[in-house]
């Protein structure tokens, strides 16, 4: 399970985009769903550092307007 930390996070850069509170879980879920299929952050855990978040917000923004 995730941290408070990293929930907070995730908000954070998902409100710096715009994201629906829709759009926030559905990206919660593309985070998950990445580290499922082997793609993991930098972070000691396994978590995505900012840098990375801005990585994937970019593509799950793109993925979603497809």
């Amino acid at each position: 399970m995730a941290s408070k930390k990293d929930i907070k996070q995730v908000r954070a850069i998902a409100k710096a985009h715009g994201l629906s509170a829709k759009d926030r879980r559905r990206f919660g879920a593309y985070i998950h769903k990445q580290k499922q299929h082997g793609r993991r952050g930098s972070k000691e855990n396994g978590d995505f550092d900012w840098q990375e978040l801005e990585e994937l917000i970019h593509e799950f923004m793109g993925h979603r307007d497809a």
